[in-house]
């Protein structure tokens, strides 16, 4: 029952219990301070069961990020601590799906729209298959702030990671009426194989929906055999961004990931062009 119901039942009751002691013509007002007393508990009780309920399933989320968590740091061996997560940052539960990609289609170029955590396990990604299977891969994120991608350059340097992720600042600009990053020092001898989407941050003059030109802007860029991991899922803008994707490149599988703030996965095989 919704609490605008329960309102409404404690008013019905109320009134029908003044009805009865008048008509009876014993107007009891301890009798009606006890059905309000009684109301009010119940009330309190119903609300206390939300809070509870809130209490419980949020403990089960932070459980469920925190063996995510776990899991990442036995999959490597971490030379430093990681960077926070969670927040602004992507949640472990993500990580965990990104990581598991990169290490099962074993990508040679990873883009990353933003930098943070995710660049750093994905370095250690790279490693790790460089070093049990001879793969080489690289990964480039692009970021539009040059103080946090410096700070992310620093994480890279202190975890030993600066042979396997490169930070490119590169700040947005105007394509055809919608913002993205300036693409200019990405490699252009290579095709991207794994895109992960976690930015651009909507800027003044960089607004509306500013992930949803990602495709537009990297088409020319990607292999035939890609996929694409888009992080925020649960938002309308995200999800209007995979429907834009969808109608440009109908050969895309999308899939939606069931983590703490929703995502998407696209894939296209190499047989789809």
């Amino acid at each position: 029952m919704s609490e605008k119901n329960r309102r409404r039942l404690a008013w019905i009751l109320l009134a029908a219990a003044v009805a009865v002691d008048v008509a009876t013509g014993r107007f009891g007002m301890l009798a009606v301070l006890a059905v309000a007393a009684a109301l009010l508990a119940w009330r309190s009780a119903e609300r206390a069961r939300t809070r509870l309920e809130a209490i419980e399933q949020q403990r089960i989320a932070d459980w469920r990020q925190s063996e995510c968590l776990g899991t990442l740091r036995s999959m490597f061996r971490l030379r430093a601590p990681l960077p926070s997560t969670r927040g602004w940052a992507a949640s472990p539960d993500f990580l965990t799906e990104l990581v598991t990609l990169v290490l099962n289609r074993r990508p040679r170029l990873v883009v990353e729209a933003s930098c943070g955590v995710s660049s750093v396990l994905l370095g250690y990604a790279m490693e790790s298959l460089s070093k049990e299977a001879g793969h080489q891969g690289r990964v480039v994120a692009l970021e539009q702030n040059a103080e946090f991608a410096d700070r992310c350059r620093e994480q890279l340097r202190i975890h030993g990671l600066e042979d396997y992720v490169e930070v490119i600042t590169a700040p947005l600009v105007e394509h055809d009426g919608q913002w993205w990053y300036d693409c200019a020092g990405l490699p252009e001898e290579m095709a991207i194989e794994l895109l992960v989407i976690d930015g651009p941050a909507r800027t003044d003059a960089a607004t509306g929906n500013v992930r949803e030109p990602a495709l537009r802007r990297l088409k020319s860029r990607l292999a035939p055999k890609v996929a694409i991991l888009l992080d925020d899922g649960d938002r309308p803008q995200e999800r209007e961004a995979v429907e834009s994707w969808r109608r440009e490149d109908p050969d895309f599988a999308v899939r939606y990931l069931d983590v703490e703030k929703g995502a998407w996965l696209l894939e296209r095989s190499s047989s789809a062009r």
